[in-house]
């Protein structure tokens, strides 16, 4: 790796959104400026050090045309799209004095992007269930496997758990907001 790009392992959770925008914004101030998020895993290429504002939008695209209508929306207000990850948009643009630097500028559009994380989140722990449940009926070579399979799955199910209850109470957060 040369020295113009910068690799950093770092992992924020969905209900930490906003770290994640503030520390890359801290980054380009630095003159690192992103290039490729990654799970857990930032790319960042050595620039002039600028106020660039981070936005991060929840929205799985499956439709190209439905992509293209909400890329372009964006983009003709002034955000770059940075890049996507497992339904993650990452937008950045210049900051500038007077200029609104949030893509929801309301409550209520802030609770509907986290909305459709725990939807995610609940589908997810629901597939997870029903395989848990299955098990039982699945051939295994051996005790040791269909436990250990059990684990995982189980550890599974319980860390999304936990990530549908934090994101469900940042909603809750959200809510109590003016």
């Amino acid at each position: 790796m040369n020295k113009d790009t910068k690799t950093i392992f770092k992992v924020f959770t969905a209900w930490q959104d906003d770290r994640e925008e503030v520390w890359l914004r801290d980054m380009a101030r630095q003159g690192w400026h992103l290039v490729k998020p990654g799970v857990g895993k930032y790319v960042f290429r050595r620039g002039e050090p600028q106020d660039v504002v981070y936005r991060l939008d929840y929205y799985s695209l499956w439709n190209n045309d439905e992509k293209q209508t909400y890329y372009d929306l964006f983009e003709q207000s002034g955000w770059e799209l940075v890049g996507e990850l497992v339904g993650w948009q990452y937008f950045r643009k210049p900051a500038r004095a007077g200029e609104a630097d949030e893509i929801y500028t309301d409550s209520e559009s802030k609770i509907k992007k986290h909305t459709r994380v725990i939807i995610l989140f609940g589908i997810l722990l629901l597939m997870m269930g029903l395989n848990l449940i299955n098990i039982g009926h699945m051939q295994f070579d051996s005790e040791v496997g269909r436990a250990a399979v059990t684990g995982l799955l189980s550890l599974a199910a319980v860390l999304d758990g936990y990530a549908l209850l934090r994101t469900w109470l940042r909603v809750r957060a959200l809510q109590s907001l003016p």
